[in-house]
C-alpha cells in the first residue's frame, strides 16, 4: 500500500489502523453475505438443509381437525376415482396445497374445503375460495411445479380442482378454476 493512496482514502491514518478497518469492512461484508444468503433461502422456503415443500405440522384446534378429516376423506374418494395421491399439505411461503395427485399424465392441485350445512346461505365452500385463495393456490402450485421440474425432469399438465363438503353433500369440482383467473 503507497503512502499517497492511505493519505487519499483516509488522510492521517495509520497503517494499523487501516489494517484494522479493512478487517472490520469484511466482517461487515461478510455478516451481510451471509443475511443475503439466509435471506434468499427463507424467499425460497429453504431453511436448514430442508427442501422448499414441507408437510404441515398436526392440527391442533377443532377447526383444524375438522379440516384435516375432510382432507382425508377427499384423498380416499378421489383415490377411489382413480387418481394417485403424490402429497398432502404442501406448504411453502406462498401458500399451502391440500392434497397433489396424479389424474393419469396430469397432476391435479386440488383445494379441500368443509362447510357446515346452514354455511351455504353464504355461498357454501366453493364460494369460500375467493380470487386471494385461488392466486395463493396458483403461486404454490408453481414452486411444486418447479421443484417437481428438478426431480422429475419434465413439467406435467396440471389442474385445479375443488373437492367441497357442504353438510352432508360432497362434490368434486374439477376444473374448478384456470391459473390465469387468479391476475383478473
Amino acid at each position: 500500500m503507497s503512502e499517497g493512496y492511505r493519505d487519499h482514502t483516509r488522510p492521517g491514518a495509520s497503517p494499523a489502523s487501516l489494517d484494522s478497518s479493512w478487517e472490520h469492512a469484511l466482517k461487515v461484508a461478510a455478516k451481510r453475505q451471509q443475511r443475503r444468503r439466509r435471506s434468499r433461502a427463507r424467499a425460497q422456503g429453504v431453511g436448514g438443509g430442508s427442501s422448499v415443500l414441507q408437510p404441515q405440522p398436526r392440527p391442533v384446534s377443532a377447526t383444524q381437525r375438522q379440516g384435516a378429516q375432510a382432507e382425508s376423506r377427499a384423498k380416499e374418494l378421489l383415490q377411489a376415482a382413480g387418481l394417485r395421491w403424490v402429497a398432502s399439505n404442501v406448504r411453502c411461503r406462498a401458500g399451502e396445497l391440500d392434497l397433489v395427485m396424479l389424474d393419469g399424465q396430469t397432476l391435479v392441485f386440488v383445494e379441500v374445503r368443509a362447510r357446515a350445512a346452514e354455511g351455504r346461505h353464504y355461498g357454501g365452500a366453493l364460494g369460500s375460495i375467493g380470487r386471494a385463495k385461488r392466486r395463493r393456490l396458483c403461486l404454490a402450485a408453481s414452486v411444486f411445479l418447479q421443484q417437481y421440474r428438478r426431480r422429475h425432469g419434465h413439467q406435467p399438465a396440471c389442474r385445479f380442482d375443488v373437492l367441497t363438503f357442504d353438510g352432508t353433500s360432497v362434490v368434486w369440482h374439477p376444473r374448478a378454476f384456470d391459473a390465469g383467473e387468479h391476475w383478473r
